[in-house]
């Protein structure tokens, strides 16, 4: 005999979404280049988790620039901008998503011999592992008579990127701590080079800028910006 429920006891299915996840700093670490040198290495501090996004900044000084980029993990890295400074030297910035966690290094190609630039890594969680990379920008000042210096407008095509940036002050003006809606989170050789983040809650037209010195020398401002990832278990809609 069949018995008809009621129809507020019916289970029907469910609508979902897609959640997206909010992308958060891990760590970073920063190395100046060695003298005239072809390739440098540089560690991450702690082991990296697989699926989390490693990004590599180098400044050369020497007409160099880094054409290549090899990891102990055996990531595959992909370049995501560039821009000229002085001379032939041209910054570049990589990526990777890591194909699995542990200790790694990651050593740089160079174009020509390097003498006393700098390389700045970090690692970043909740970023897309599919199609991360999308957009760059970066503004070299060599006059360095600029306060805040600013990447330049990048534009996202989604909500919620990541947007990763790496400053140089020759002035050695960087702060540290929230500006202009970037947490510069670390500096090195005497506050000349920072990396800092933050997030583009809205799709259009971004920038990094940090606040920097006023003492007539060089200046760089460079932004990435990387997709967040989205949850694959989805969210529930009632």
């Amino acid at each position: 005999m069949l018995v008809q429920l009621p129809e507020s006891r019916i289970a029907r299915p469910r609508k979902r979404r897609r959640v997206q996840l909010a992308p958060a700093f891990v760590q970073d670490n920063e190395i100046g280049v060695a003298f005239n040198v072809p390739t440098q290495a540089i560690s991450y501090s702690s082991n990296v988790t697989a699926g989390d996004l490693l990004v590599y900044f180098h400044y050369p000084n020497n007409n160099s620039s880094t054409i290549s980029i090899a990891d102990t993990i055996g990531n595959s890295w992909t370049q995501a901008g560039s821009t000229a400074t002085t001379g032939i030297n041209v910054f570049t910035a990589w990526y990777a998503i890591s194909i699995a966690s542990g200790a790694n290094t990651v050593t740089g190609t160079f174009s020509a011999n390097d003498a006393f630039g700098n390389i700045v890594i970090a690692e970043y969680s909740g970023v897309s592992h599919t199609s991360p990379f999308d957009a760059y920008a970066g503004n070299f000042y060599a006059a360095g008579s600029t306060n805040p210096i600013s990447s330049g407008n990048l534009t996202t095509t989604a909500a919620g990127d990541l947007l990763v940036a790496y400053f140089f002050d020759q002035g050695q003006g960087l702060v540290t701590g929230t500006a202009y809606g970037i947490n510069v989170r670390t500096t090195w050789q005497a506050a000349t080079i920072g990396e800092g983040d933050g997030i583009a809650a809205s799709i259009g037209a971004h920038a990094a800028q940090a606040t920097a010195s006023l003492t007539g020398t060089v200046q760089l401002a460079t932004c990435v910006a990387f997709k967040a990832a989205t949850n694959p278990r989805f969210a529930q809609l009632p």
